[in-house]
């Protein structure tokens, strides 16, 4: 697997997000590539696809920050599910990390 050289540098910014993760959600965050993510309910599915899409864009805020001449691009995610409260619970988790984690 290609992991994220910079996921650590990234979960710094929050570092709490990250203190409860499995071996395998921290891998499955760290991925850099698609990612399907099947589970019962309660294994954590929900949580590993949120950081993930967070990692992703703390990421490429870092990379622009690092690089004045980078090119800036949308950050492109899909995440799909079939019940709407959880699409609006996870709209709103992910719109509190990234205003606490860009500051």
């Amino acid at each position: 697997m290609k992991d994220f050289k910079q996921f650590d540098d990234v979960f710094k910014i929050v570092p709490e997000l990250t203190k409860d993760l499995t071996d395998e959600e921290q891998e499955t965050i760290r991925y850099q590539g698609n990612t399907l993510v099947i589970g019962r309910s309660g294994t954590g599915k929900t949580t590993c696809a949120t950081l993930k899409i967070l990692s992703l864009y703390l990421r490429k805020l870092l990379l622009e920050a690092q690089d004045e001449h980078a090119v800036k691009k949308d950050l492109r995610c899909v995440f799909i599910t079939a019940s709407p409260t959880l699409a609006t619970r996870i709209r709103q988790y992910y719109r509190k990390l990234v205003k606490k984690s860009t500051g």
